[in-house]
């Protein structure tokens, strides 16, 4: 529940089948185009199996945490078998560097953690979320950032303070390679009791 959203024990939501009556697709072939033939396909059920999680009915908030490693080496690819497209993927990746630099990517980053964008569809129907973000250095939380989802859009990244440009200058590091950067991200977003 969101009151005790700061309890370090949380039970795994469960995920099971559930069967749905979907829509039937009335497309019709070029040469079945008659009426009759529509109004009968439209009387076929479209049987579906879907998986589907929800809250239990007496909890109302959903917590979900993951890490997030950043890595360096960007324009340097892991695997390529064209040694003309790595040279020109490391000049334009050079050029982009020393043009604009990380900062603008690490802070669209941050916002996006911040906003919980990575919550997708349980944003939109969340009545609160709340994000936290710790930097993890041999398994231990050194620095943490709180983040409230209504201080932060998710159709602009003009929204900025203290706390996401030092997350953003955390993750900058990491993109430059300049430093190791390992994120713990917690989020909770109160949905309401037994909620989907």
């Amino acid at each position: 529940n969101w009151e005790n959203r700061k309890l370090p024990d949380w039970p795994a939501v469960e995920i099971r089948e559930k069967s749905v009556r979907g829509t039937i697709s009335n497309r019709l072939k070029t040469q079945e185009q008659d009426p009759a033939k529509l109004d009968a396909k439209i009387q076929h059920p479209n049987l579906q199996t879907v998986d589907v999680a929800t809250l239990p009915a007496d909890a109302d908030t959903l917590r979900i945490s993951f890490t997030l490693r950043i890595l360096g080496g960007a324009g340097i690819p892991s695997a390529c078998n064209r040694t003309d497209y790595q040279e020109a993927l490391t000049q334009v990746i050079g050029q982009y560097k020393s043009d604009v630099g990380f900062g603008e990517l690490a802070r669209r980053y941050a916002t996006n953690l911040a906003n919980g964008r990575f919550l997708w569809r349980n944003r939109m129907a969340a009545e609160q979320v709340a994000v936290d973000v710790h930097k993890l250095e041999q398994g231990e939380r050194t620095t943490s950032w709180h983040f409230d989802m209504a201080d932060y859009s998710l159709r602009s990244f003009e929204t900025t303070d203290t706390r996401l440009n030092n997350l953003a200058a955390t993750i900058q590091t990491g993109l430059e390679g300049s430093g190791h950067v390992l994120l713990e991200v917690v989020a909770h977003a109160r949905m309401g009791n037994g909620q989907e």
